[in-house]
């Protein structure tokens, strides 16, 4: 992750209150996956990342994101 990208993702968890460590595991929790939806929206549409790059860029447990999951997310948040 770009520096620029670190501090919209800090920016999203002080907003919404969650650790940002949470964003890059499987929980299932409504806060972290509406915050780490948040953050993926952005990213694409902000930073211009595809949908695979936003996938690597919130790996979970050492393994990408699908980018249907990515897919999914930014879908989500429009």
């Amino acid at each position: 992750m770009t520096n620029h990208q670190e501090k919209l993702v800090n920016l999203v968890c002080e907003e919404m209150n969650v650790d940002k460590a949470l964003l890059f595991t499987k929980s299932r929790k409504r806060t972290i996956v509406l915050a780490k939806h948040i953050c993926m929206y952005l990213f694409k549409n902000r930073f211009g990342m595809t949908f695979e790059e936003i996938g690597h860029a919130f790996a979970r447990d050492g393994k990408w994101m699908d980018h249907t999951s990515v897919i999914h997310a930014c879908n989500t948040n429009q």
